[in-house]
């Protein structure tokens, strides 16, 4: 590299990208000795994307605060797919549990806390049976049908339990 920019004026088109790489040198060398390094960052900006493209569209919302305010909410959204967390889950159990919480527990509402209580609880919890499984086990219940004031048909069917 160094011979290269013998050859080149330093002023020139090419002379000033071999001066700006040999520059970077040794920070480049990081990424051939260490595979696992990624020397671009195309992951990071696909995952922005929406966020980067939507900002023109969210530039003017309306009241000074709202901006603020709807970059949070856009914030705990990202994080909530990055951490893949239903965002109507997370949301729905949030606000629900945040008016009876003070200043100094909502720590423990970022995404990335709340999947850590989550599969903290779900561990500690024993094995549910699942829906269709549950179904099986739910007792026989029975209902007659009454059609024009004489009984018709008596239905039997099993109740879902919650």
């Amino acid at each position: 590299m160094h011979s290269l920019e013998c050859q080149h004026r330093p002023t020139s088109g090419r002379g000033n990208a071999i001066a700006y790489t040999l520059s970077l040198w040794p920070q480049l060398l990081h990424f051939r000795d260490d595979g696992r390094l990624e020397i671009d960052n195309n992951r990071v900006e696909n995952a922005i994307r929406p966020t980067a493209i939507g900002k023109k569209n969210w530039l003017f919302i309306g009241h000074p605060d709202a901006g603020d305010r709807s970059a949070i909410s856009y914030t705990l959204l990202e994080n909530c797919k990055r951490l893949d967390i239903n965002p109507r889950d997370y949301l729905h159990d949030v606000l629900s549990r945040l008016p009876a919480m003070t200043n100094r527990q909502t720590q423990s509402l970022t995404p990335r806390n709340w999947l850590a209580a989550r599969s903290k609880t779900a561990a500690a919890r024993p094995a549910q049976a699942s829906p269709a499984r549950r179904n099986l086990i739910a007792p026989l219940h029975q209902r007659r049908l009454i059609v024009n004031g004489a009984p018709y048909r008596t239905l039997t069917y099993r109740r879902r339990t919650a």
